[in-house]
C-alpha cells in the first residue's frame, strides 16, 4: 500500500473531501495506470473508492481494469494479491443463471373455442385468427404438461419459531 496524502488528514480536519486540479491529475494518472478505485482513494485521501469511481464516471477517464498492466506494476510476487484486489473491485452479480426453457409439447389435435369441452385442456396454441386449444383430454383446466408449464413449484415453508413474550 501506498503512503496516505496530507489531504487524507484534511478531510478529517474538514469534514469534506475537495477534488483540487492537483487531486484530479494525481487521480487520473493513476486510473490510466491501472490502479483500481480503492488504491487511488487511499493514495490521494478520497472518502472511498466511490469517490474516485464517480469522479472517473463524470470526468469520462477512459479506461477499464487491466489485470496485466497492474500485474506488471505490483511485480510477479504480488500477482495473486493484485488479482485478489481487482476480483473485489468488481461488482459481483447475484443473478441465477436461466434455466433452459422446457420445449413445447406436441399438439397432437388442436381444437377451437367452439370445440371445447368440460375436459379439454385448454391451453392456447396459437395467437388468434383461428384461436386453437391443446385440446388432449384432462380432469382440470389444463392437461398435465400444461399444468407443469403454468405453474411454479412452491418453496418449502421455513417455520420460525416464535418467543413467547
Amino acid at each position: 500500500m501506498g503512503t496516505v496524502s496530507a489531504d487524507h488528514a484534511r478531510v478529517a480536519e474538514e469534514g469534506a473531501f475537495v477534488w483540487t486540479d492537483d487531486i484530479i491529475a494525481r487521480a487520473r494518472k493513476l486510473w490510466e495506470e491501472g490502479l483500481p478505485g480503492m488504491r487511488i482513494a487511499l493514495l490521494i485521501g478520497a472518502p472511498s473508492r466511490s469517490a474516485v469511481l464517480g469522479k472517473a464516471w463524470r470526468e469520462k477517464w477512459p479506461r477499464t481494469p487491466d489485470i496485466r498492466r497492474y500485474n506488471q506494476m505490483q511485480g510477479q510476487q504480488n500477482a495473486t494479491a493484485a488479482k485478489r484486489v481487482l476480483a473485489e473491485s468488481r461488482p459481483k452479480s447475484k443473478l441465477r443463471k436461466p434455466k433452459m426453457a422446457k420445449p413445447e409439447p406436441k399438439i397432437l389435435n388442436p381444437i377451437t373455442l367452439m370445440q371445447l369441452g368440460a375436459h379439454t385442456c385448454r391451453w392456447p396454441v396459437t395467437d388468434g385468427d383461428p384461436w386453437l386449444f391443446c385440446g388432449a383430454r384432462c380432469e382440470g383446466v389444463y392437461c398435465g404438461q400444461h399444468t407443469a408449464r403454468a405453474t411454479v413449484p412452491a418453496k418449502p415453508r421455513v417455520k420460525v419459531p416464535r418467543f413467547a413474550a
